[in-house]
C-alpha cells in the first residue's frame, strides 16, 4: 500500500530545501547525500565520499556562504544527521533573526 503523497505549497526559491542521504551503498564504501531546492528543482550540492556524517555540517555553512541565502525551512527524514545540521540550521537563522529584528524560531519549532 503506498503511502498518499501530502501536497504542501512552496513560496519561493530558497524557502525549503530537502536534503537527505543515499545509504544503500555504504557496504561499499561509498556515501552520497544531497540537497535540492523544493522549488526550483535546483541541487545546491551533492556530496559522495566514505562518510557524511560528520561533514554534513560544514557543507551545509559552506554552501550557505557562497550562495549568500538561508533557506526558511530545511525538509529532512529523521536521519543520524538531521539533528547537525538542525543544529547549525538553528544558531544561524537565529543569530541573522536578530541582527534583522525578526523573532526567531524556537529550537523546538524546528524539528
Amino acid at each position: 500500500m503506498k503511502a498518499a503523497r501530502e501536497e504542501y505549497n512552496i513560496h519561493g526559491p530558497n524557502f525549503v530545501w530537502s536534503i537527505d542521504s543515499y545509504c544503500k551503498l555504504r557496504f561499499c564504501g561509498i556515501e552520497i547525500y544531497a540537497g535540492i531546492d523544493a522549488y526550483s528543482r535546483f541541487v545546491p550540492w551533492i556530496y559522495i565520499g566514505i562518510s557524511n556524517g560528520y561533514a554534513i555540517s560544514m557543507q551545509y555553512l559552506d554552501l550557505v556562504d557562497e550562495m549568500e541565502v538561508i533557506p526558511l525551512h530545511i525538509r529532512s527524514d529523521r536521519g543520524c544527521e538531521t539533528p547537525i545540521i538542525t543544529n547549525a540550521h538553528y544558531i544561524l537563522y537565529k543569530a541573522t533573526c536578530q541582527t534583522r529584528g525578526i523573532n526567531p524560531y524556537q529550537f523546538s519549532d524546528l524539528y
